[in-house]
């Protein structure tokens, strides 16, 4: 703080001392007296001869100084009418008594000496960038070079301009300015070894703010008209590459590849591909080469989108491959490169084959080869970043391409594997959303099992779960539930097959996880028997299609008998070539499969889930009923409702709303015999006297009696417009209910319960 506050005030005295020397200055060139503005101008100029100060603080006394220097230059340009030529005073100002006010004054006047047309462009720049060797104090002779750079870029004898021909030619101005940036640089590196070891940081920090002084030169470069192609790639180039290579300075290094990059033009960079990359292994171990590559990939990935043809040269010039191959020799060579710097070019490498190779699988799959090749033996060493960086390389190609056919390439495994806990959790999740986004179907069951295996952290218990918000927990379980939608085979079989898969690992994650995923597997489920039963109403409806419109009745009846013991041998049939394709895939039919739901049902009350529970055995019992017409298995259903009912569900509003249900779905049940429907009834009119309040009872005892009086089949669940009372054409369907007796006697049980209330 004390060092901060002395170079505070030192600036304020040479900001002081510059304006009165500015003064007085300013006094002599208005009185037209050359020699007391030369004294006066080489004071101004001797301020900047410090070393006290910062960069950032020297900056600010250089630039007032060089405000005041164009006002020296105005009055130097109008002294060749006062008689006094431009070379004169080029000689005159060499006179001066310090070698940094001199250079500066020579610089000034040079400048203007070319302008006139007086003095050839190329000696006198030539003869300035020797001069300025003098200074070699690394923040005095940067300032002074970028002062020549900057007034001497109009005057260059680049290719059109006026300095040129007998001035000189492109290359004496590629020339002048390779070589300030050469001796620049070298000004620069030589920054980092002055001073003692603890203040290694703030030199650093004080190169950082000095780097684009030097970067300039490079840009006046790449904007002179005349650089072709062949100058750039014969002089330029070799040039700055050595340049670059020969200092053995990280920073240097990091930052002149970043400017060599994004200053020179991408149709440069595609045809001198191979000096580039050459360079880079020759570089120093600290140096950020995967953000080198990363520059140098994007620019060529833009350039591509820019312009389709480019696409074939980079396919021409195998740039793929060169980069993988310099990748692979940079790993090579430097053994020690931290895994993130690894894992971050093959990022970039992945994002360059996906901008200018999207179709191309393989190209991915050599990228996550060699990146496993790589980090083979050392891993990420616990490097949270690298492991960062790793599942941006592992989610790059799951957006742009069939997730599925990703996950199944040999890399992807083991590298997947060494992520850790938490991070393959979110990895799992990444892949998850992949498979959303991309709104594919997983239909084989082996793709199920790879795709299990890789978002098993999501699915299983862990030893973080009680770590976990049950908000977070929810919000991963609700994308496993909308994927396991996603699990679509062309068969029921097959379907089934692959549901019993995924159950065999979502039984794994514990009651916290299966009150999300169970409900959607078992709709799939229900989906995939709609299905099937749709199957076998085709199977019956092409067989009574054979008879004749005005057949018997009874006829139909047989025919459609017929129909339904042939839909087995049928769905087999069409469940065949899948299962012959998958061994796993057995052919299934309604019951067995409605036996599976049922079993999940159960599952899922063990949680427990006892109202989620609940309602899917009603709307399984509901499907038993009018879409697969399995009495027996459409009473189980209701029996284990009740059961459920009775034992797990205690709060009476949830009763309430639980015995509607069963009201609701049981009303819509025609597959039941005079006795069981009995059976259901009573029991459904019991638990409506054992609610808590009366007017529940009431309430339910009015529904229960709904229960005698059944409207007839809707016309689009009988496939046609029924007669009143008509059964339906799903095996075992009966006709409507209609007793008007038990729909008066349960109303007579609600108005008791009214009276009692009113006592």
């Amino acid at each position: 703080m004390e060092q901060d506050a002395e170079a505070a005030q030192f600036l304020k005295e040479a900001s002081q001392s510059v304006k009165k020397n500015a003064y007085f200055m300013r006094k002599a060139m208005e009185e037209d007296n050359l020699r007391e503005a030369l004294r006066y101008s080489a004071a101004m100029l001797g301020e900047l001869r410090t070393s006290f100060l910062s960069p950032q603080r020297y900056y600010e006394l250089y630039m007032q100084v060089f405000d005041e220097l164009g006002n020296l230059e105005a009055y130097f340009a109008d002294e060749p009418s006062k008689g006094r030529t431009l070379a004169e005073l080029y000689e005159l100002v060499q006179h001066a008594g310090n070698v940094l006010p001199r250079l500066y004054l020579m610089v000034a006047v040079g400048c203007l000496y070319i302008k006139s047309g007086g003095a050839k462009s190329s000696e006198i720049l030539k003869d300035l960038v020797e001069m300025t060797k003098g200074v070699q104090h690394p923040t005095r002779g940067l300032f002074l070079r970028s002062y020549l750079c900057q007034r001497s870029r109009g005057l260059l004898p680049d290719t059109g301009s006026p300095y040129a021909g007998d001035g000189g030619d492109i290359h004496d101005a590629v020339d002048f300015l390779l070589t300030n940036f050469m001796e620049m640089n070298k000004l620069w590196v030589r920054m980092q070894h002055q001073g003692v070891a603890r203040d290694r940081d703030r030199r650093e920090k004080e190169r950082q703010q000095l780097q684009d002084l030097v970067g300039k030169n490079l840009t006046y470069i790449s904007q002179l008209d005349g650089l072709s192609f062949e100058l750039y790639a014969g002089s330029v180039l070799p040039r700055l590459l050595e340049q670059v290579v020969s200092c053995k300075d990280e920073l240097a290094q990091q930052y002149l590849m970043q400017c060599v990059i994004q200053g020179f033009p991408d149709a440069f960079h595609l045809a001198s591909l191979d000096a580039l990359l050459g360079a880079l292994p020759e570089l120093q171990s600290g140096v950020k080469l995967h953000a080198v590559m990363a520059s140098l990939m994007d620019r060529l990935a833009r350039y591509a989108a820019s312009d389709p043809s480019v696409v074939q040269q980079l396919l021409d010039s195998h740039a793929f491959e060169k980069f993988v191959e310099s990748i692979s020799k940079v790993a090579e060579l430097h053994g020690d490169i931290p895994a993130v710097s690894l894992v971050e070019m093959y990022v970039a490498l992945m994002r360059f084959t996906d901008g200018v190779h999207p179709d191309k699988l393989d190209n991915v799959n050599r990228v996550l080869g060699a990146c496993q090749r790589g980090l083979a033996g050392k891993g990420l060493g616990g490097d949270a970043k690298a492991e960062k960086q790793l599942v941006v390389l592992l989610s790059m190609p799951l957006s742009s391409r069939d997730a599925v056919t990703v996950l199944s390439l040999d890399p992807y495994p083991p590298l997947m594997g060494l992520l850790s806990g938490r991070t393959h959790k979110d990895m799992a999740l990444k892949v998850v959303q992949a498979v959303l986004a991309q709104g594919m179907c997983v239909c084989s069951l082996d793709s199920v099992e790879m795709l299990f295996r890789f978002i098993a952290p999501l699915v299983h218990e862990g030893e973080d779960d009680e770590d976990m918000d049950e908000e977070d927990m929810e919000e991963e379980q609700v994308m496993v539930a909308r994927m396991l939608h996603q699990l679509t085979a062309p068969t029921p079989g097959l379907q089934f097959a692959i549901l019993r898969a995924a159950r065999a690992h979502l039984e794994l994650g514990g009651p916290a996880r299966l009150k999300h995923t169970y409900p959607a597997l078992a709709f799939c489920g229900l989906k995939a028997l709609r299905r099937l039963t749709a199957t076998q109403q085709q199977q019956q409806q092409s067989g009574t299609a054979a008879d004749t419109a005005d057949a018997p009745a009874a006829d139909a009846e047989d025919a459609a008998k017929e129909a339904e013991s042939a839909a087995p041998a049928a769905t087999a049939a069409t469940d065949a070539p899948a299962a012959a394709a998958d061994g796993s895939a057995d052919v299934v039919d309604a019951e067995s499969s409605l036996q599976w739901l049922l079993e999940v049902a159960l599952q899922l009350a063990e949680v427990p889930a006892p109202m989620q529970a609940l309602r899917l055995l009603l709307v399984c019992a509901h499907v038993s009923s009018e879409e697969a017409g399995l009495e027996m298995l459409a009473y189980e259903f209701f029996e284990q409702a009740f059961a459920l009912y009775e034992e797990s569900v205690a709060d009476s509003r949830q009763k309430v709303t639980a015995l509607q249900a069963i009201v609701g779905t049981l009303h819509r049940c025609y597959v039941f015999s005079a006795d069981n429907r009995d059976a259901l009834t009573q029991s459904v009119t019991s638990y409506a006297a054992k609610l808590l309040k009366r007017a529940d009872q009431c309430r339910a005892a009015c529904a229960a009696s709904h229960l005698a009086w059944q409207e007839p089949p809707s016309a689009a669940a009988a496939g046609g417009e029924p007669a009143a009372g008509a059964a339906r054409a799903v095996p075992g369907c009966q006709p409507p209910v209609r007793d008007a007796q038990k729909v008066m006697a349960g109303l007579k049980r609600a108005l008791k319960v009214v009276a009692a209330a009113k006592q």
